[in-house]
């Protein structure tokens, strides 16, 4: 079945995703090492004087590799485009030589992915998968088609127990996520108190090797299950439970959109660093967000679930001939 989104509800939502997660990384920024309570409110120096973000330069660098070979884009080309800005910015860190392959999974990147594929998240999985070079069938493959399924669902559905169901079926039933999330979800709905969930399921995992994305991602649901889309109390409670609040924020900001996370709770526009090597237009996220919906209406040409409705239109950017792994792109 098809489904339709205005293209301005669209860009809306896209910033509004970038939006809640800076806001929210960096609210878990400032106050790391100390305990926030849930039911206290961030004071307003706080949300105001907020620095540049610095965790979307990944995003940033994927972004122009989109841009250069739309949907033609491999893991090799993502894979090699992280190398090289690593080893630009730390240069001792990363092997000249090192395989393409080695590069690690990024699980908690999920959000360009969903923005690119709003409404379809099965095609947002599955680009999700092309982040993650190394254990295709791990844990961290496993979070980040979780997190790009139930984020790209957001952006046409406002209940939260949908998405979940959506990042559920895009991983494999036996995973540990899978059962992870399966029993979070019947423990929070039974009982809203996050202190027992957290003590309870997560504190097992802290002593479990190899369970990092796990216990993260399993603080990041306790808080989304837990805050009553109230954004700052879902970001404290995020915090509380030692996981980055910073994915709870972007699906909250994809379900408020800019303008509602803006009006509800007064923020302003925010600023991010690109990172090394990477050339952005502005360090603006409303720009980041109208660039990343330009890309989002290139693949309207393998989304068909959704119809992106009212933007510009996009020509199809197709790999030229004879020139392997080479691409064209345009607007009309």
């Amino acid at each position: 079945m098809t489904q339709h989104i205005a293209y301005i509800d669209y860009v809306n939502r896209v910033h509004g995703c970038w939006l809640g997660r800076c806001i929210a990384g960096m609210l878990g920024t400032s106050r790391e090492g100390t305990s926030p309570c849930p039911d206290s409110v961030f004071d307003s120096p706080e949300l105001e004087l907020l620095p540049p973000y610095d965790d979307l330069d990944v995003e940033a660098l994927w972004l122009g590799v989109l841009e250069q070979e739309g949907v033609h884009a491999t893991q090799d080309s993502l894979a090699k485009a992280l190398a090289k800005q690593r080893l630009q910015s730390e240069p001792s860190a990363v092997p000249r030589h090192a395989p393409v392959r080695s590069v690690q999974p990024q699980a908690f990147r999920a959000e360009l992915w969903a923005c690119i594929a709003p409404g379809h998240p099965e095609l947002a999985a599955d680009l999700a998968t092309k982040s993650g070079i190394a254990e295709p069938a791990g844990d961290f493959i496993a979070a980040a088609r979780f997190l790009a399924a139930a984020e790209s669902l957001a952006f046409v559905e406002p209940d939260l127990d949908a998405c979940l169901d959506a990042g559920l079926a895009a991983i494999p039933a036996d995973s540990r996520l899978f059962r992870l999330v399966r029993e979070l979800r019947g423990l929070c709905a039974q009982d809203t108190d996050w202190r027992a969930h957290r003590g309870r399921l997560l504190q097992p995992l802290a002593e479990e090797e190899g369970a990092g994305v796990l216990q993260n991602l399993g603080g990041t649901l306790i808080a989304l299950l837990c805050g009553e889309s109230d954004f700052l109390q879902t970001t404290a409670i995020a915090m509380c439970c030692g996981a980055g609040p910073a994915c709870a924020g972007a699906l909250l900001g994809i379900h408020h959109a800019a303008t509602g996370l803006m009006n509800r709770y007064g923020f302003r526009d925010q600023v991010f660093t690109p990172g090394a090597g990477v050339q952005r237009r502005s360090d603006r996220l409303c720009d980041l967000a109208d660039d990343v919906a330009m890309i989002g209406l290139a693949f309207q040409e393998i989304n068909r679930r959704t119809v992106i409705a009212g933007g510009a239109k996009h020509t199809v950017i197709r790999a030229p001939e004879n020139v392997p792994g080479q691409a064209a792109s345009g607007v009309e």
